[in-house]
């Protein structure tokens, strides 16, 4: 791709990009609120969703917090993980592909700096988790979302490995399951850049081989590995949109049909209209959203950036604390479930607005502190002493 960006220059950071992955987070935190309902003992009502991307919690649906506006949220938040995925290959594809191509980035690097982004949030919250385990075994205050947090599944947790099939990924701080297959991903990525020629075909390829036959044997890594090079398929897209004299007649008719997309998609989903239940539903929660949806919209946005330099710099605390949102959330409910249990208040307190408005207030104050105030200064400290 030597020249690609000849006629126009790539932005420095695409903010849109990084906005979109905090809204991302935002939607796993909503499509887990229903887990304040969890235990069997506290709170009555109807069960939730079941199947492969889904938990089984007890509340009353129609009177959760904003539920006719967030219903598609509570019942199919799950999604926004492959747009997680597609997001974190076209970024990386972006960042690292041409460098370890070129052997100008060793893997000690890569992995250096990818550990020191990712582990010391990681590292703190699966702590965090454990010593609430305790202290539910200790005050007989049952929370126990899943039945796998034994150690060896803390080992699983504590290496990244807890999605690998070694183990229950259903365990500890349960959100880490998807880094632990980005982990596997960023391996796999390394591999592919160094060893072979980057080109989209053969991303196409693997994320097919991902679908069709890595999801038999691990669904998790096999979804990652399908929206992950596909991100990496969208980012060469992108490279030759860029390299053309059209960018401008392009980005226009990709953000329309995005648009278009979007809004068939919401009114579909809030209409129930029948036409999308005729579909096979694997095809419905992959191709669907992965490809057809959250493609076009990570093409789109990164096209209107590199016309539009730095038209969405305003929105980048969004993306900065993307990562806080979704590995704090997880015990910060487990915190208040034990104090709201301690305090031998109903689990009800939890359907209302303003004990949502309370919720997520906190997870953005906590969020933001330790992005800036514990991430940042102890990845530069790792980076300083090991590269």
């Amino acid at each position: 791709m030597d020249g690609i960006f000849q006629k126009h220059t790539v932005p420095d950071r695409f903010y849109f990009l990084d906005a979109m992955r905090g809204l991302a987070a935002l939607v796993v935190v909503i499509y887990h609120y229903p887990q304040f309902f969890f235990s069997q003992s506290l709170a009555t009502g109807n069960s939730g969703i079941s199947g492969d991307h889904a938990y089984v919690a007890f509340y009353t649906s129609d009177k959760m917090p904003f539920s006719q506006l967030l219903s598609v949220f509570y019942e199919n938040g799950w999604l926004a993980v492959d747009l997680f995925f597609g997001l974190s290959g076209f970024i990386f594809y972006w960042l690292f592909a041409l460098q370890i191509e070129s052997q100008t980035l060793s893997f000690r690097s890569f992995s250096i700096h990818r550990f020191s982004r990712l582990y010391p949030l990681h590292f703190l919250t699966l702590i965090w988790v454990t010593v609430l385990l305790f202290i539910s075994m200790a005050t007989h205050i049952d929370f126990d979302f899943y039945d796998h947090d034994d150690w060896t599944n803390f080992f699983l947790n504590l290496t990244f490995t807890s999605s690998w099939g070694l183990g229950d990924w259903h365990s500890f701080n349960t959100p880490i399951w998807s880094v632990s297959v980005e982990v596997m991903l960023y391996i796999m990525f390394f591999s592919l850049s160094r060893y072979f020629s980057i080109k989209s075909a053969v991303l196409v390829l693997v994320a097919f081989f991902g679908l069709f036959f890595v999801y038999r044997i691990n669904h998790q890594i096999g979804h990652g590995m399908f929206s992950f090079f596909m991100g990496g398929a969208t980012y060469h897209i992108y490279g030759w949109i860029v390299s053309t004299n059209r960018i401008k007649t392009v980005t226009h008719l990709i953000i329309v049909l995005c648009g278009m997309m979007w809004i068939l998609g919401i009114i579909g989903v809030y209409r129930q209209w029948s036409p999308l239940e005729t579909i096979p539903i694997f095809w419905r929660y992959t191709f669907i959203p992965a490809i057809v949806i959250f493609q076009t919209t990570i093409l789109s946005l990164s096209l209107v950036e590199t016309r539009w330099k730095k038209i969405g710099n305003g929105l980048s605390v969004l993306g900065d604390i993307s990562y806080s949102v979704y590995l704090i959330h997880f015990p910060l409910q487990i915190t208040m479930l034990i104090l709201v249990s301690y305090f031998r208040k109903s689990q009800d307190i939890f359907y209302n607005p303003y004990a949502f408005f309370s919720f997520f207030a906190i997870l953005f104050m906590l969020s933001i502190v330790s992005h800036y105030c514990f991430e940042r200064p102890i990845q530069r400290y790792i980076r300083r002493i090991l590269l």
